[in-house]
């Protein structure tokens, strides 16, 4: 009696296998190797080491004081390291924004909102405007021997992150699982800028004053290295080709080739 084959167990195949192995890991490693967020991520990043380097080098060599009116401090309003951190701030919120129109994915036009609402709070310093205008009403209340206005700034930046949380997680859910995994991406350099805007900001406070103008180049230093990375992963999100199903320009559909986006992983399906 001749033998019957024996039934072969269905292997999954290979395009199978790549789509269930894009997760968040798969995200971060294309956005680490794409050409736009490594030039724009870059190009920030060096300058802002730039505005570093000159900052420490002239407090190590320089008298006392020379940072008054310095071009090269790193800490005071109105010199060029503030005004380089404004410029990051503008072009992150232009790429995110560019990354919203092509794609019209929520999450994309939130994190835009959020980083022009930061840039808009700088420039009219609107945290501390808050502060000084609830604490002129009521009794401020003292946490860690810290300042009664510093602890309303603070509280006015936590009333922010709540906010804007709940924005954000909103936009998450509202967009498709490859743009929900860029915009987690997004959030760890915007994580660590909220570390070193707040967190930095309050202990560097309570630090003896021969180590508070240090404490400042930290946080300062660290919100323009923040701020790089996060022009990176803007870049990414803004220049990457179109996912197939999507027209680009032309009419013809764009392959994902080398982007967080591929064939067939739902990116036309808004939700989960």
């Amino acid at each position: 009696m001749p033998e019957m084959p024996r039934a072969r167990t269905p292997q999954p195949r290979p395009d199978q296998a790549r789509r269930a192995g894009t997760r968040l890991g798969d995200t971060l490693a294309a956005v680490l190797h794409d050409r736009p967020a490594l030039v724009v991520g870059g190009a920030m990043l060096a300058v802002a080491g730039a505005f570093i380097l000159a900052d420490t080098l002239a407090n190590a060599l320089l008298a006392p004081g020379w940072d008054a009116d310095s071009a090269l401090s790193l800490i005071h309003a109105g010199q060029p390291a503030h005004r380089f951190k404004q410029f990051e701030f503008a072009t992150v919120a232009t790429l995110l924004a560019v990354a919203a129109l092509r794609s019209r994915e929520a999450i994309h036009a939130a994190w835009a909102l959020l980083f022009a609402f930061l840039l808009v709070d700088g420039l009219v310093s609107g945290h501390t405007r808050i502060a000084l205008h609830l604490f002129a009403m009521v009794d401020a209340p003292r946490f860690w021997r810290l300042r009664p206005e510093q602890v309303g700034k603070d509280l006015v930046w936590l009333a922010y992150a709540a906010v804007w949380s709940v924005v954000l997680a909103v936009a998450l859910r509202l967009s498709s699982p490859p743009h929900r995994r860029l915009g987690l991406v997004m959030l760890i350099p915007a994580l660590a800028y909220f570390f070193f805007a707040f967190v930095v900001d309050m202990v560097q406070l309570k630090v003896a004053m021969d180590l508070r103008r240090l404490g400042a180049v930290i946080e300062e230093g660290g919100e323009l290295v923040t701020l790089a990375l996060a022009g990176g992963v803007a870049a990414h999100c803004a220049f990457r080709p179109l996912p197939d199903g999507r027209r680009g320009r032309g009419g013809a559909p764009a392959r994902a080739r080398g982007s967080a986006i591929r064939p067939g992983d739902g990116a036309g399906a808004p939700g989960g």
